[in-house]
């Protein structure tokens, strides 16, 4: 059972599927993209063959977590990005589902590996459709499903308001190297983390046990 804010973005991904072979949903993380895939192999899977293309392996271990992802009526068999090329033969497949479709853009993978579904109804799921070398994957697909994202979530009640704790160097007149934690308002924050992502596009990364990732 699908809660409200997945069920209306659901019903519009099985809408758009009526007069297009492939669609971009675009839904905020962590907001339920796998249930909507649960539903739809529930509904308009159910009994067929489903490719799911993911970046790495650790998002199929994920989803066969899930109690819902045992219950379906369908056969979903996992690739990789790098496994998959245009020479693949997907006639033995009913739907393909590209994971995380941001990735399309890249230029590994890029558009053409969708060149090789032509026939067969796809879907592409992703936060972020648009890529940091100005590429909008959603150009790839036939059309696009917004449903909702991180920030509507909140203004919405879903997810908690975030508080902000920026972290940022002192006037640059001073010259210690003292540090200080600036607590911002959540609507006030916006514009502030707008322009310090965007002065610093390459150091957007957060430390976690000893790795970095985006």
């Amino acid at each position: 059972m699908l809660l409200d804010h997945n069920l209306k973005t659901y019903e519009r991904v099985k809408k758009a599927f009526e007069n297009n072979t492939s669609i971009c949903l675009i839904h905020g993380t962590g907001l339920g993209k796998s249930f909507i895939f649960f539903e739809l192999c529930n509904e308009i899977f159910k009994k067929t063959n489903v490719l799911y293309v993911i970046p790495k392996w650790s998002i199929a271990e994920n989803l066969e977590q899930y109690p819902e992802f045992a219950n379906i009526n369908t056969e979903v068999y996992f690739l990789t990005y790098n496994a998959f090329r245009e020479e693949l033969d997907l006639s033995d497949y009913d739907y393909i589902i590209f994971d995380e479709c941001h990735h399309l853009g890249s230029l590994i993978f890029g558009a053409n590996a969708l060149k090789s579904c032509k026939g067969i109804k796809t879907i592409g799921l992703t936060a972020t459709n648009k890529r940091e070398d100005n590429i909008d994957v959603t150009e790839y697909f036939d059309t696009a499903v917004e449903g909702m994202s991180v920030f509507d979530a909140i203004h919405t009640g879903l997810i908690p308001q975030i508080e902000y704790i920026v972290c940022r160097d002192d006037d640059i007149k001073i010259t210690t190297n003292k540090k200080y934690r600036l607590k911002v308002d959540y609507k006030k924050s916006l514009p502030l983390l707008n322009e310090v992502l965007h002065k610093n596009l390459e150091e957007i990364f957060i430390k976690k046990n000893g790795d970095w990732g985006l």
